[in-house]
């Protein structure tokens, strides 16, 4: 097989691996929440998936965000749901 036809094989298993690393990383996201809502009262646990609400304001203003513009919107919902701001450091 030429390098030409292994290609497209490649750039799907970059593509799952780079899925992989997004669903491990909000999974990071979710096992912190739960860790600073068990050792602080004044952090709580998000009543909703942290992306579920950037889904929302795109169905409802119809934009569609750009990866930086979610990682943004995901932090500031993090900070308004009392996540410790020194775990986000790393974010």
């Amino acid at each position: 097989m030429n390098a030409t036809k292994v290609k497209p094989y490649l750039d799907a298993y970059r593509g799952t691996e780079l899925k992989k690393d997004y669903d491990n990383w909000m999974l990071g996201l979710y096992i912190k929440s739960s860790i600073a809502s068990a050792m602080d009262k004044h952090n709580k646990y998000p009543d909703r998936p942290y992306l579920q609400d950037i889904e929302d304001k795109r169905i409802v203003d119809g934009s569609n965000l750009s990866e930086e513009e979610k990682a943004l919107e995901r932090k500031r919902m993090m900070i308004a749901d009392g996540y410790p701001k020194e775990l986000m450091g790393a974010m």
